[in-house]
């Protein structure tokens, strides 16, 4: 009898462990799931600022999928910790196979924005030589570009001179900083690097700050699922039976 309690009371506290776990991984899961809400949001609402009405941008999607991804995990890591607390095998049991899809899912949505990244420079190169070369003849275009220019500080795709290049008489404004009524190749407040290589750093930066979201993200489903078995297979064992 002193040895089958001794077992009970072993069995107790390890339920109580794997629970307290399950419930702590389920805590940073929803703190994740927002996180890459959060992250997601600032991806689309900078790619926007950025290809508004530009062609051949589908990168906008993967912060989307980054959105979608977030609430997921926030929903699953709710219901993970109803299943953790009510010891509820069933509901553990659709929690950890849900976080088993979202794994697979979350690891083509990163080998997707691989894939993206990889294509950034001949996208933006492409983009920006055409809104170099409709400047002056499309407003939509021109409105893009001069926000762009201003607010990367750059001037043209790969500098001023693909203005000068076209027979532009003068260079956009935008690419002069402080208050000028025109902008001159000699002026001193001429920005002088071109927009193509800084737009590619920014579209990259925030692709690459996706990636690692997802990747954390992840990890950490991971060990989710591995407490979720556990705790599964001990209520099915009859161990953390209340």
């Amino acid at each position: 009898r002193r040895v089958h309690g001794s077992i009970k009371f072993i069995m107790e506290g390890c339920k109580s462990i794997i629970k307290i776990l399950v419930f702590a991984a389920n805590f940073v899961f929803f703190a994740a799931g927002v996180a890459c809400i959060i992250v997601g949001a600032v991806a689309v609402t900078e790619w926007s600022k950025f290809t508004t009405n530009v062609n051949d941008w589908n990168y906008s999607s993967v912060a989307v999928f980054l959105i979608v991804l977030g609430v997921a995990v926030a929903l699953l890591a709710f219901f993970g910790c109803c299943g953790a607390i009510t010891e509820n095998s069933c509901l553990l049991i659709v929690y950890a196979s849900c976080l088993a899809v979202l794994v697979l899912l979350q690891v083509c949505a990163v080998i997707a924005a691989l894939v993206y990244k990889a294509k950034i420079p001949d996208a933006v190169n492409k983009s920006m030589k055409d809104m170099v070369t409709k400047y002056s003849t499309d407003k939509t275009f021109r409105d893009v570009m001069d926000f762009i220019q201003e607010k990367l500080k750059c001037c043209g795709a790969d500098g001023f001179n693909d203005y000068e290049n076209l027979g532009n008489t003068s260079i956009p404004i935008s690419c002069c900083v402080g208050n000028v009524t025109a902008c001159v190749p000699l002026s001193p407040s001429i920005n002088k690097k071109g927009c193509g290589p800084e737009l590619i750093v920014t579209l990259k930066e925030c692709l690459s700050m996706i990636v690692y979201a997802s990747i954390i993200v992840c990890l950490l489903q991971v060990v989710g699922i591995a407490f979720a078995c556990v705790l599964v297979q001990g209520i099915r064992r009859g161990y953390y039976s209340v």
